[in-house]
């Protein structure tokens, strides 16, 4: 069982224009202005990421569940 998650470019987009800027960057060496200055296709990409994620996870979380019954 595989669940449908759907994610908008837009919803990304918004969400990563409300992370606080001028933060330090992570160990990965990214900032938030790294995000939000690159271009077009890397939020495009998180959405997609972040569905296949999503998804997995509720799959995760059936199948844990089901392993009780």
């Amino acid at each position: 069982m595989t669940a449908k998650i759907e994610v908008s470019v837009e919803m990304v987009d918004k969400y990563i224009d409300c992370i606080k800027k001028g933060k330090a960057a992570g160990i990965d060496g990214l900032t938030v202005e790294h995000v939000m200055y690159s271009h077009p296709a890397l939020v495009s990409t998180f959405c997609s990421d972040y569905a296949r994620f999503v998804s997995e996870m509720h799959t995760m979380m059936i199948t844990f569940d089901q392993s009780f019954d």
